[in-house]
């Protein structure tokens, strides 16, 4: 009866860390489609829709360090299943929204709910799996989330096409409430433990430096950059990251171990991630947006040309984790690094009137393909020499950077849009813009992981690392 009990506590912890990555990492890009519609409908410029994906990166940011301690304190069942129907409701919220202010405002919320999920699922899973076999589950566990980025696309389209972008929302309502009920029904309950104090100032700084700088990102392009609101919440922002920063290297309990950055591998690699996230999210968004106002497609059509990535993802996870051992670390970053910036200026090179459609397609496979090429060696750079100790912290710090780290991609070739725009309309030069900005975000990664470490410095952290980042 033990061992049968252990095995259904795999599988339930399993099912619910799967649901919870998976739903972040789609409502990521399910959105990306119907930005059009929603500026549409909203009567905002579709420059400005960009606030609607740049709120919920930040959010996800800004509350994944503290769903490690709300775990540990009220247990991970219990805080699991809330998140799950806080993420509901705000979906539900976002599907209900009459305003680009609202639904900017229930796209936080969801953020929020979706953020606290990641670390208490991987909490749940620490439990029910030994450090040797969490690295043989990842393998099982990361292909249906490898899928995520690229079904967010399809399924939008097809929800935005048939009954509305209000759905792209409202299909998180069902989906959530049936994972309330799997993880009341199949999770056993757990006790909540002592953490530590809680680092109520590091997160109130993090809140309010991340919101103001996203805030001031993203409303820069319908705004204009030396607007008074703009100015003023760009540098009330920075002014309390520098006092986070402060804060946390002084603290011995801090929300983020800033410290960790002291160790070069961790920070190549979180520099990295950055502008290869960034360059990722950035693509996922003006790609869409291009296919749809330049070209015509509808959102369905849009997302089965942008589909191919998940593919690329997919044979890219598996050939990069068995060429890995032989290339090594630094020669596999640097050629996915290579490949995205080549296919960010493919892309840019594509974008023009009767842009042949197969070549998007080849382009966005050969995007999956580059971007888990990035990845894989970047985690086992990141946490190789992270101690147990610091597993979590360091899980924690690393995803806040991809989080970030996709705001700004996504903020930043909003930008580039919004600068080269035309009255009515974006013209195909804008878009050309955005594609080859990207392309330099890449390039400039290559370069910093060129200059990294060759591979990976070998931890007894390291294994778990597979599965400490989604």
């Amino acid at each position: 009866m033990r061992v049968k009990r252990l095995h259904d506590q795999r599988v339930a912890a399993g099912a619910c860390f799967v649901a919870a990555v998976f739903l972040n990492i789609i409502d990521t890009t399910i959105v990306n489609v119907a930005l059009p519609a929603i500026g549409h409908d909203l009567d905002v410029p579709l420059t400005s829709t960009n606030a609607v994906v740049v709120s919920y990166l930040v959010a996800l940011a800004i509350a994944i360090p503290v769903g490690g301690w709300l775990g540990d304190r009220f247990g991970p069942k219990r805080v699991y299943i809330a998140s799950v129907g806080l993420f509901a409701l705000a979906s539900a919220l976002c599907g209900l929204a009459q305003s680009l202010d609202q639904l900017v405002l229930f796209r936080v919320l969801q953020g929020l709910g979706g953020g606290i999920q990641t670390p208490v699922a991987m909490a749940l899973l620490y439990r029910v799996y030994t450090p040797a076999e969490r690295v043989r589950a990842a393998r099982v566990l990361v292909l249906p989330t490898s899928f995520a980025p690229a079904l967010g696309p399809l399924v939008g389209g097809a929800l935005v096409d048939t009954l509305g972008w209000r759905w792209v929302f409202l299909v998180n309502v069902p989906i959530g409430v049936a994972t309330v009920v799997f993880a009341g029904a199949f999770l056993a309950s757990g006790r909540g433990v002592n953490p530590g104090g809680f680092d109520a100032v590091g997160f109130v700084l993090a809140g309010l430096g991340l919101g103001l700088v996203t805030y001031g990102l993203s409303g820069a392009p319908a705004g204009g950059w030396t607007s008074v609101p703009i100015l003023a919440s760009l540098v009330a922002g920075i002014v309390c990251l520098a006092a986070l920063v402060v804060v946390e290297l002084r603290l011995h309990e801090p929300l983020l171990r800033l410290r960790l950055f002291e160790v070069p591998h961790f920070a190549n690699a979180n520099v990295v991630v950055v502008l290869t996230v960034g360059t990722f999210s950035g693509l996922l968004f003006v790609g869409p947006l291009y296919l749809q106002r330049s070209l015509g497609l509808s959102a369905f059509q849009t997302g089965l040309v942008m589909f191919p990535e998940a593919i690329g993802l997919l044979i890219g996870s598996q050939l990069a984790s068995r060429a890995y051992p032989r290339v090594g670390a630094r020669r596999m970053m640097l050629a996915g690094c290579v490949g995205l910036t080549l296919t960010s200026l493919g892309f840019g090179v594509a974008a023009g009137a009767g842009a042949n459609l197969w070549v998007f397609r080849l382009l966005a496979l050969l995007t999956g393909f580059s971007m888990i090429s990035t990845q894989l060696p970047n985690q086992a750079i990141a946490f190789g020499p992270v101690s147990h100790a610091d597993m979590s912290h360091a899980s924690a710090l690393y995803n806040v950077t991809r989080r970030v780290g996709g705001a700004i991609g996504v903020a930043a070739l909003a930008g580039v849009l919004a600068a080269l725009a035309g009255p009515a309309v974006v013209p195909p030069s804008a878009y050309r813009a955005a594609f080859v900005v990207a392309g330099v975000m890449s390039a400039v990664a290559a370069v910093w992981a060129a200059l990294g470490p060759a591979d990976a410095k070998e931890h007894a952290g390291a294994a778990e690392a597979e599965m400490a980042v989604g």
